[in-house]
């Protein structure tokens, strides 16, 4: 259940932290803005926001501007990015609440609650969110490929998407272990409205958006309020490889419903901050015990069970959040999300509670993405000006 006090307490913990603007001169403006003029071109991004915790201070980074082009604005802490798969860690925050609310369960199988999909019956609810079902993935879906650039303002029906990888009488054998997929959060979504009575949209406003007060933080489905609109940042396709004809389009008015409960949502730095904040340090939305149950990890080399990262196995995910281990950094919370125009990353260090969140706005294969690079110098930057936050390298 949700305890109003620990909303409350959350709330205080959150205003309580000082919030400041970088200065000109600070070391990890200049980190930002060397990045941005090393890989802007080769990325094709105009923009960066960065936001970082350490100790009880955040700080907000800004670099470049909001689209391409001459006299665009230029970018500030205000203006919003699409966080894509980040959003995945919200949509599983909702099933262990509704669990706690005894209005589903992550052991029972899909069979129980969607039955319209025997093929995938046995598939239990863990397995949709800790990328073990081996459900395909419809945004591989050529159907929906073709669409993203013939009918961008198309609304996509939970529905209609799983209808892309789901043939009746002929599906073949899903795949073993660990492998990624945006499906499994599709059908969670169906869930949730089933066994709640409440949409999507309703259930992240009404527990999460509200209690954690994240004023900059948005699901756009079906459509995105002008309101909204105004404060997004332009965002660019420049995947070569999955999505040849979109390379160099400005993705900015693409329907999000595409993305839905496994990568629909629109933030700004700060707020994704705090969300991560709340999703590990806090029990204003999920007790120790939902938590620990959040964070069983499968290793995504063999999805089987692993207790922690090693560097035998440096990557596993948990219920929508991935734990890495890096011998230059020590274990630590991470995901990457990526939508048709954007990329978000975030990184949490349990041992000295550092965050540093990053959005770019554009979307690129992996061989071209630098994001990393950009967090492991700006977490090295922030230990140097904080000698007294210990390094994480257990």
């Amino acid at each position: 259940m949700i305890n109003l006090k620990q909303v409350a307490l959350s709330s205080l913990l959150v205003c309580s932290i000082t919030n400041v603007y970088a200065e000109a001169n600070d070391p990890i403006q200049n980190i930002i803005d060397n990045h941005r003029q090393q890989y802007q071109e080769k990325e094709h991004f105009t923009a960066i926001q960065v936001s970082i915790k350490s100790g009880d201070t955040i700080k907000n980074f800004v670099s470049g501007k909001v689209a391409l082009g001459k006299n665009q604005p230029d970018l500030t802490p205000e203006h919003l990015f699409e966080i894509g798969s980040i959003t995945k860690s919200y949509t599983a925050v909702l099933a262990l609440q509704a669990e706690a609310r005894e209005q589903l369960s992550l052991q029972k199988s899909l069979q129980k609650y969607l039955d319209q999909y025997p093929q995938w019956g046995h598939l239990n609810l863990t397995q949709l969110l800790n990328m073990t079902s081996g459900l395909p993935n419809y945004s591989d879906s050529p159907t929906m490929n073709m669409a993203f650039v013939t009918s961008p303002e198309h609304v996509w029906s939970p529905t209609e998407m799983a209808a892309l990888v789901y043939k009746k009488g002929f599906n073949p054998p899903l795949r073993t272990g660990y492998d990624y997929t945006n499906m499994g959060y599709i059908l969670m979504d169906m869930i949730l409205h089933q066994q709640t009575k409440l949409p999507y949209a309703e259930l992240l406003a009404r527990d999460i958006f509200k209690p954690l007060k994240l004023r900059n933080t948005f699901y756009p489905v079906p459509a995105m309020k002008d309101a909204v609109k105004k404060r997004l940042v332009s965002g660019y396709a420049f995947n070569v490889y999955t999505n040849p004809e979109l390379v160099g389009r400005d993705m900015k008015n693409n329907n999000l419903s595409w993305g839905g409960a496994a990568g629909g949502i629109v933030a700004n730095s700060e707020d994704v901050l705090h969300w991560v904040q709340a999703l590990f340090e806090e029990e204003a939305l999920l007790n120790q015990a939902q938590k620990k149950q959040m964070q069983k990890l499968v290793s995504t080399k063999s999805g089987k069970p692993v207790e922690r990262t090693d560097s035998e196995d440096p990557e596993g995910f948990g219920l929508g959040i991935v734990q890495k281990y890096d011998p230059n950094i020590g274990r630590f919370w991470f995901y990457e999300g990526e939508t048709l125009g954007y990329r978000s990353l975030y990184m949490y260090l349990p041992c000295n509670k550092v965050i540093i969140v990053a959005l770019f706005n554009s979307a690129t294969n992996s061989e071209n993405d630098h994001g990393g690079l950009l967090m492991t110098a700006l977490y090295h930057e922030v230990l140097k000006q904080h000698p007294d936050l210990k390094a994480c390298k257990s």
